[in-house]
């Protein structure tokens, strides 16, 4: 699960984009560049606005304790990893979403299932609930697919128009 959750990192989502370039998925690499790019902001955003603390933060678990820290192992290892920042929406999910939008619209299936795995990462390793994962991958799904359609309808009508 920690690799699964991985692919949706900041530095994993960019990867990806130059490797869709790199495969001939033009299009879907720029849009995907772009839309990754006002997702992340938004995300950031609202992370910032809503204050929502990670489930490892509530329970009786606190990993900001040394004792705690020194207890936990395997799964909360990698949560360990992650104790700063907030936890709605979720930004792996978001992110890895803009390309399951942006090539669903394109009828290519396989970030679809990609996302959906990385949003079931994120509540397995305990770093979000499921609201966080479910609105974030909303995020980056209407985001990538919306924003594809107007963007392509753009283009076409003003192709249409010389």
């Amino acid at each position: 699960m920690v690799l699964i959750t991985l692919a949706g990192g900041l530095i994993p989502s960019f990867s990806l984009v130059v490797i869709l370039y790199s495969y001939g998925y033009r299009k879907e690499a720029i849009y995907s560049l772009f839309f990754l790019m006002l997702v992340v902001l938004f995300t950031l955003y609202l992370k910032n606005l809503f204050h929502r603390p990670r489930p490892f933060w509530t329970g009786s678990l606190n990993l900001f304790r040394e004792e705690d820290i020194e207890q936990s192992s395997g799964v909360l290892g990698y949560a360990i990893e992650c104790k700063s920042g907030y936890s709605f929406p979720s930004g792996h999910t978001s992110r890895i979403a803009v390309f399951a939008g942006v090539t669903h619209y394109n009828k290519n299936p396989y970030f679809l299932l990609l996302s959906i795995l990385v949003e079931l990462s994120r509540i397995y390793l305990i770093l979000h609930f499921l609201s966080d994962v479910v609105f974030g991958w909303f995020i980056g799904v209407i985001v990538g697919y919306i924003l594809s359609l107007l963007i392509d309808k753009i283009i076409s009508e003003k192709s249409r128009f010389r």
